[in-house]
């Protein structure tokens, strides 16, 4: 598995980390120590759930792993403020690690664990009913409590309250894995794909797709929607709302971003097109503020999405063919990875709203030592302004009337995001997130 991080504005591969095992390996979150060294975990056909400690060099300095096969497979992670981490699994059956298992080897529970910094088991506990529980979250909760978001199809033992087929499931966990409250939404039909972060006030935003009419859902567009709520920290529904049409959609995460808004990222369909990406932003509040289909011939997914300074958010998913909203993407072969940032007004990504698309156009993007600004409105002058990604004015210049044609030197800027704003006598600004390159 290849790690790579970016720099804060998402534009700039600061470095790249490819951890491995003999056999079917599939590590998924990895974290650097302060002292160099790396831990990953992962899971691990032949071994269950896999955590191994790297050293500064590169060496490996210890691993440990619980079950093996199917009995454990590994969902989410999260550190804790003493070094160790909680691991959240679904099991499959009972093993020397998952001593319980409430239904048959067919159906899964979750499974939750504490590791110390030295990957030994503190404690462990099985969640969940007689039927299914999957696509299980971690999110971190006021103190040391934590939150267990997933999707389970039960009606008995954690997973009382089930409105009909598959539910949110809820749970609120202390600093030992006991459950402070259980919760099950949604409505008589399926709530499913399950996605959720921190509200910011202890409470939790969750995000899927629901296709209920009924119940804690009380918005459905037609199809299968995106379902965004949020609920405080006793569990109390505050708002929910769909999103989308009448055909497929499929939220596969969600963010707050850092002026308060939420994102969301995953999928859509029709009957007549193949499955291409879906952002939708919305206030704090859940009211739609823009959406976006990034789309190419073939198949397209979104599957992250991350806040990132200054209200922006970097969404990232892949494409089978690299061409439509995807053309500026050197295509390497089936399966390519994006990236790609959204600034927190309708400007599309790294793009402009419709009206400055008629007045300006602004290129190259990505950009060098060099931006050109051709303008229409070349009988008044032109303020020019570009900040950075925390808002900074960096660079200040103006084009004088009568001037259709206007180079804007950008040597001097680092490389990273950037706002290009281009302010006429109206005093309306113009902008365009242009990215400085080396």
């Amino acid at each position: 598995m290849i790690f790579t991080k970016f720099k804060s504005d998402a534009t700039v591969a600061e470095w790249s980390k490819c951890f491995g095992t003999e056999g079917d390996s599939n590590f998924l979150f990895l974290y650097p120590q302060p002292d160099g060294t790396d831990i990953v975990i992962g899971d691990f056909k032949a071994s269950g759930v896999l955590i191994k400690k790297y050293g500064a060099t590169g060496g490996e300095v210890w691993q440990k792993n619980y079950s093996k096969g199917l009995a454990l497979q590994l969902h989410s992670t999260q550190p804790t403020t003493d070094g160790g981490y909680l691991l959240l699994c679904t099991s499959h059956y009972i093993d020397t690690n998952v001593l319980i298992h409430y239904g048959t080897w067919e159906t899964q529970d979750f499974w939750l664990a504490k590791v110390d910094s030295n990957g030994n088991k503190v404690w462990s506990k099985v969640i969940g009913g007689t039927e299914d529980e999957d696509r299980g979250v971690l999110v971190p909760g006021l103190g040391s409590d934590f939150y267990i978001v997933g999707k389970s199809a039960s009606t008995d033992l954690d997973c009382v309250g089930n409105h009909g087929r598959a539910d949110v499931f809820v749970a609120r966990c202390n600093d030992t894995g006991g459950i402070v409250w259980r919760r099950m939404y949604g409505g008589s039909e399926s709530e499913r794909n399950i996605s959720a972060c921190a509200n910011g006030m202890g409470g939790l935003i969750i995000a899927g797709y629901t296709s209920s009419t009924d119940g804690d859902v009380h918005h459905f567009i037609g199809g299968e929607d995106y379902w965004l709520l949020e609920v405080d920290t006793v569990g109390t529904i505050l708002w929910e709302n769909c999103y989308g049409t009448t055909g497929y959609e499929n939220a596969t995460s969600v963010c707050r971003a850092t002026d308060g808004t939420i994102w969301m990222n995953g999928l859509i369909k029709s009957a007549t097109t193949n499955e291409d990406v879906y952002i939708v932003h919305t206030s704090a509040t859940g009211t739609l503020l823009h959406s976006k289909i990034m789309q190419s011939k073939d198949l397209d997914r979104g599957d992250i999405i991350h806040p990132l300074p200054g209200g922006f958010v970097v969404a990232g998913g892949f494409s089978v063919n690299l061409d439509g909203d995807f053309a500026a993407i050197p295509y390497r072969g089936a399966w390519d990875v994006f990236l790609a940032v959204f600034a927190p007004w309708d400007a599309g990504i790294y793009g402009m709203d419709a009206t400055t698309q008629e007045i300006y156009n602004i290129f190259p993007n990505p950009a060098r030592t060099e931006v050109t600004i051709e303008t229409k409105e070349t009988g008044v002058s032109h303020q020019v302004t570009v900040t950075d990604i925390v808002g900074r004015v960096v660079l200040r210049s103006s084009i004088p009337k009568g001037t259709e044609h206007f180079t804007l030197q950008t040597g001097a800027l680092l490389p990273g995001t950037y706002t290009l704003s281009v302010t006429p006598h109206t005093g309306i600004p113009h902008r365009k997130v242009i990215v400085i390159q080396q």
